[in-house]
């Protein structure tokens, strides 16, 4: 089929998977839900959702066949060297792209799909076309920007982490006594309840972490999580 077949607004370009000049976000399946972004209208790499910014926001042109971002209209998915870039689009086959879910593959290599750097779920890290390796710095949810959701506010739920955003909370020990964590020199320990801020818990949206209220530092697994202490 010609792209006649495909020349309206929200239907389904089914060789390319996209529906047609509909603006969408690639959203990361790491922990911290990073969108995709053209980044200083060169590379992409991924970084916290910001509403409406244009530079995290795409849609698929039908004519010329390309993933194109609203930020830097005349841009559009490249692949270089194995990095994933934003280009001036030419249609050639290094930037058709094909959407089969969770990945993002180059049409003509299908081998190799959109990877995070390093498997890292940090700010600004760059994304590469990478062989297969079925993990999760390699898959994507496709959103388009009408069905966004946006983040939880403060007292909503986050439904992934099953915490009210910035509500303090206890916990609680199950033995006997039903002692509070408490913090103690950046300790976590088990003591009495006893009113104090060092026992508030809030759970903070934007880094995804539990948050004591007297010092806003969070719960972390000592040693970058090769301990068992927290």
């Amino acid at each position: 089929m010609g792209s006649e077949a495909y020349d309206k607004t929200g239907e389904i370009d089914h060789q390319f998977g996209f529906k047609v000049n509909t603006p969408f976000l690639f959203r990361s399946r790491l922990p911290m839900q990073r969108v995709m972004e053209c980044y200083g209208a060169s590379y992409t790499s991924i970084k916290s959702y910001y509403k409406n910014r244009k530079a995290q926001i795409w849609s698929f042109d039908p004519v010329s066949k390309t993933i194109r971002n609203k930020n830097w209209t005349s841009y559009a998915f490249s692949t270089t060297s194995d990095w994933l870039r934003c280009q001036t689009y030419n249609s050639k086959w290094f930037q058709l792209f094909k959407w089969t879910a969770p990945n993002l593959s180059n049409e003509k290599d299908p081998s190799k799909i959109a990877s995070v750097q390093s498997a890292q779920d940090t700010e600004n890290r760059y994304i590469y076309m990478r062989k297969r390796e079925g993990k999760q710095h390699q898959q994507w949810d496709l959103i388009y920007q009408k069905d966004w959701v946006e983040e939880p506010t403060k007292g909503k739920m986050n439904n992934d982490f099953g915490m009210r955003v910035d509500t303090d909370f206890h916990i609680v020990s199950g033995l006997g006594r039903g002692r509070y964590i408490d913090y103690v020199t950046r300790n976590l320990v088990i003591k009495t309840q006893n009113g104090r801020a060092s026992q508030k818990w809030y759970f903070h949206q934007p880094s995804r972490t539990i948050r004591g209220r007297s010092t806003n530092q969070s719960i972390d697994i000592h040693n970058s999580g090769k301990s068992n202490h927290l």
